[in-house]
């Protein structure tokens, strides 16, 4: 009986293969839908399985752990004191280590006090930590105990990218000798990349780090409360399951927490998971983007549905003489069944292939987003196994409602040349599905415009100071030597220089950059606002407002009009009355109408501050909100908090990064020792803050290009069918004398029926959608005509191009070769 199937099985494909071979467009066009439909899920898949589903690539990394402080500081950190705790008191661990980012550090090779090659990113980590992830290094050794102890011999890990980059793969590295804020390191091996990932709770593409042994306990206890910024990770003792390891470090938790006086948590995670605040995040915006593209997987398969019920109508008189032979309807389902798995298979090949290329254009997009690199998006036996599901599932969802359809028709009928199987319950199916591809085409389409254009015109809108023409770089002082007063006085000099470059306009250092992303209680993005208590005037009332430390020359520098009073001058110094200049929303607040200028008010610090000067509005976050400023001369910085700022502000004449080098030049002029890095423009650093609407730009134009094209062949199959079911009909008519045109318009007219309700159901549904997103999305305009009238005549047009070409076709039928049909 198993072999009867079997043979059965084999016959039914290869009857298939040759069905499809007969008619190549159909084939074709029928796999090329379905790549794109289910290609668009694949990609998406292979993402969710590269962040949450796919295990690190360590020694039995079930028994590999994160361990999160959920109640101890930001993204997931815990302090060191509690790792400590952790990892002395536990039960369940056989290893437990560390890691912390601590910043950036200039690395030179020539020795110290010489220019360093870059400014790279630095990871402290405890010897413990690469015993807990057992994995060798690509050369020389790991960190060990011995490492750690004061006094013994500076050393340094590399990771690849940063043995790539400055060191050209040398073998011989582990006998190099590099310096460190001006401390001599020696390189003792090369992290791998599966190790490296260990480190990347997200996946992200590799770039040069360098890791040192933690040296300083005594740094990470300090504030332990606030500073809670170490990363923990451990390996289970065999026999020990995830959850007795979470009980038995809850109970140190809880110790910890009476000792402490504040509630402290821990959760015991697998190896490949982010913390609960970023899972959370990363599977709404997957599951958003998953929702898009299912949805385009859905037209797919109403797209191929319709081609199939117009392929096998094509078919019917094949299949009444196939039944009225004696085969069984049940055989003749299975047949045609066979032919969509077929298609399905073939499909989910090409949908492998394009899940590839998706992810190797994503890599490319304009804009750096929390996803994998290509070495980690491989098509595991998860992968294949999901295409593959989707595959065969697509199959029942378009292949078995036309072939019972089909099957079941009276073999009489099917046998009548003259004959058509339409109803009015297959006609309104046919007219839903096109109006179910017009409306999701339209809205995701309205939405991606909205999206793209509200973020161009936050790009150019005023946001009080202008961004174009101006350079942004960052001075290293680590390991330089320098105190405050040296580097007053270095900026100082620096600042003369550049003013003597002719490409250069205005130069300034200030402390924090306009429009920054929010953090908590106070906005970071090269540098932050410090929040400070002043009193206007000699009242008690007390007025919370926020500070930037500028050097003369930043009004000027970012074009921000100074509507009262004047800059800061050099006599401004750290000896001469405080002083500082005002925004308008402070200038309001404090004293209403009135003139500030020539105002004082008191810090929180004592310091009494003179208004010698009253600024317009800027944004410093992005939101609407502007919020009461004060800006402080650098000279007197030291009466704000206790460090320099190191942002550098240049405006060009010329294109800014044509610039950087004449930057460099002036700072080695001064000191051959230091060096600017991260350098870019403000202009790049305004489209940063616009990433949550180019996200959802393309989250919305993907699915909605591939929705347009896919309504466009559905919109044509559908009008295909009709004519081929009424061809009998424009054939009566035209030989009745009604001119062809009357037939193309006929046929146009139904097309563009079915699409006018669809483009009204989009609008509404996009109005809806722009309506959530403007609330919930500073900058995002709830109605944009353009984006409406452009993206509703896009659909439209394309819609009546579908209906167009076959009603065209139909009006060219033969009058009398139709009616000797009959």
């Amino acid at each position: 009986m198993i072999n009867s199937m079997l043979g059965d099985l084999v016959r039914d494909a290869r009857i298939g293969a040759r069905m499809l071979v007969k008619t190549p467009l159909f084939t074709i066009f029928a796999v090329v839908v379905l790549s794109i439909g289910i290609g668009a899920n694949v990609t998406i898949f292979t993402y969710l399985n590269a962040v949450f589903l796919k295990p690190l690539d360590v020694p039995r990394p079930h028994r590999f752990l994160r361990i999160y402080g959920d109640g101890e500081g930001p993204n997931g950190g815990i302090s060191y004191e509690a790792y400590e705790r952790y990892r002395d008191g536990n039960q369940s661990f056989s290893n437990i280590g560390m890691y912390v980012g601590a910043g950036t550090t200039p690395l030179r090779l020539q020795g110290s006090r010489t220019l360093p090659i870059d400014i790279v990113p630095v990871t402290v980590t405890s010897a413990s930590l690469y015993s807990a992830v057992a994995l060798s290094p690509t050369l020389g050794r790991n960190i060990e105990p011995d490492d750690e102890y004061a006094g013994t011999p500076n050393v340094v890990l590399l990771n690849e990218a940063a043995w790539q980059k400055y060191f050209g793969k040398d073998p011989q590295i582990t006998a190099r000798t590099v310096y460190l804020d001006n401390e001599p390191h020696r390189i003792i091996g090369v992290l791998s990349r599966s190790f490296e990932r260990v480190f990347q709770i997200v996946p992200a593409p590799a770039a040069p780090r360098l890791y040192l042994p933690a040296k300083n306990p005594e740094l990470w206890r300090r504030d332990s409360r606030w500073t809670s910024m170490t990363s923990v990770v451990g390996r289970l003792r065999p026999g020990v399951s995830r959850v007795q390891a979470q009980s038995d470090l809850a109970r140190i938790a809880s110790q910890l927490s009476i000792e402490k006086k504040f509630a402290i948590q821990v959760s015991v995670e697998p190896s490949n998971q982010p913390p609960s605040w970023l899972r959370v995040a990363l599977a709404s915006l997957i599951a958003f983007f998953m929702v898009g593209v299912f949805v385009v997987l859905l037209i797919a398969c109403d797209d191929i549905a319709i081609l199939l019920v117009a392929r096998i109508a094509a078919r019917q008189r094949e299949i009444g003489v196939r039944l009225a032979l004696g085969a069984s309807r049940a055989q003749l389902v299975r047949q045609l069944v066979a032919e969509n798995l077929l298609l399905a298979l073939l499909g989910g090949a090409g949908a492998v292939t394009f899940s590839l290329l998706s992810a190797r254009v994503l890599e490319r997009l304009p804009f750096q987003l929390p996803i994998p690199d290509s070495s980690r998006l491989t098509l595991d036996w998860r992968v294949f196994l999901f295409a593959t599901a989707l595959s065969l599932a697509t199959t029942l969802l378009f292949g078995l409602r036309p072939a019972l359809q089909h099957a079941w028709n009276d073999v009489v009928v099917a046998l009548n040349p003259g004959a058509t199987q339409s109803s009015a319950r297959y006609s309104r199916i046919r007219s839903n599905l096109v109006m179910t591809q017009v409306t999701v085409s339209t809205a995701l389409l309205i939405i991606a415009g909205l999206l793209v254009g509200s973020t161009r015109m936050n790009l150019y809108t005023d946001h009080g100071f202008r961004g174009d023409h101006v350079l942004i770089g960052s001075i290293n002082f680590t390991g330089s030597g320098y105190d405050a007063d040296k580097q007053r006085l270095f900026y100082e000099r620096l600042l003369h220089r550049l003013a003597e470059e002719r490409q250069i306009i205005s130069a300034c250092i200030v402390d924090s950059l306009p429009i920054a992303l929010p953090a908590g209680d106070y906005f970071r993005f090269g540098g932050f606002l410090g929040r400070y208590v002043v009193r206007r005037d000699f009242s008690d009332e007390e007025t919370q407002v926020f500070t930037n430390v500028v050097s003369p020359g930043q009004f000027d520098t970012l074009r921000i009009q100074l509507i009262e009073g004047r800059d800061f001058n050099e006599a401004d110094r750290p000896n001469s009355p405080k002083v500082g200049i005002v925004n308008s929303a402070m200038a309001r607040r404090l004293w209403s109408n009135e003139s500030a200028v020539g105002r004082t008010v008191r810090g929180e610090d004592g310091a009494l501050i003179e208004i010698v000067g009253v600024a317009a509005d800027i944004r410093y976050q992005d939101d609407e909100r502007v919020v009461p400023l004060l800006y402080r001369p650098l000279a007197q910085h030291s009466q704000v908090r206790g460090y320099l700022p190191n942002t550098l502000l240049i405006r060009t004449a010329d294109e800014p990064l044509r610039v950087a080098g004449a930057v460099q030049g002036a700072i080695a002029a001064i000191d051959p020792t230091l060096l600017a890095y991260n350098m870019h423009t403000l202009e790049d650093r305004l489209e940063r803050t616009l990433l949550p609407l180019r996200v959802f730009a393309y989250i919305a134009g993907v699915p909605g290009v591939f929705a347009l094209l896919l309504g466009l062949v559905g919109t044509y199959g559908t009008i295909a069918l009709v004519v081929a079911q009424r061809r009998r009909e424009i054939g009566i008519r035209i030989a009745l004398g009604a001119h062809p045109s009357r037939a193309v318009r006929l046929i146009t007219t139904e097309g563009m029926k079915w699409t006018a309700v669809g483009l009204c159901l989009g609008i509404v549904g996009a109005l809806l959608i722009a309506l959530w997103l403007s609330r919930n999305f500073y900058g995002l305009n709830f109605f944009d005509p353009a984006s409406f009238a452009v993206m509703t005549a896009l659909v439209a047009g394309t819609a009546a191009a579908a209906s167009y070409i076959p009603a065209r076709q139909a009006s060219r039928v033969d009058p009398m070769k139709v009616l000797r049909e009959d």
